[in-house]
């Protein structure tokens, strides 16, 4: 309000503007005070999402080196293929449905059904074996025959 217009009112009305804006005052103070405790949650809840953000880019980057190692692993077993070699077994025993074949360091498990399966390949390709290593023991005993 003016000047003027102040001064024209009664002592019983500015008492009352008087009240009046002191009660819109400390209503804004509420309203200030309580923006102002929002604000502050806010700043903490988002500095708190800052620190779970920047920790979920270097578990990602973490994770995404171990996956690019295990990948590099996995196409380097690929490309060069690995042998178990068990020389001879110390313990064979099956359970779970597979067979394990140990020797003092190793062991080979397969699955029965698919054990059962292959069989009379595997049966096959030993008595081949078997029998080349056979034939070539007998020529090695001949030889020594005709040495001596």
């Amino acid at each position: 309000m003016f000047y003027k217009e102040i001064k024209s009112l009664k002592k019983s009305e500015l008492r009352d503007l008087l009240a009046s804006t002191n009660n819109k005052l400390s209503t804004m103070e509420r309203a200030n005070a309580s923006l102002y405790d929002e604000n502050t949650n806010l700043k903490m809840e988002n500095k708190i999402h800052k620190r779970e953000k920047q920790e979920a880019r270097e578990l990602a980057k973490k994770l995404s080196l171990s996956n690019n190692q295990l990948r590099n692993e996995l196409e380097g077993e690929a490309s060069t293929p690995k042998n178990l070699y068990i020389h001879e077994s110390t313990t064979i025993f099956a359970g779970s449905g597979e067979l394990t074949i140990e020797d003092e360091n190793k062991s080979v498990v397969f699955n029965c059904s698919t054990l059962v399966r292959d069989l009379a390949i595997i049966n096959d390709l030993v008595i081949q074996q078997a029998r080349k290593e056979l034939s070539d023991n007998i020529q090695e005993v001949k030889q020594l025959s005709n040495d001596l």
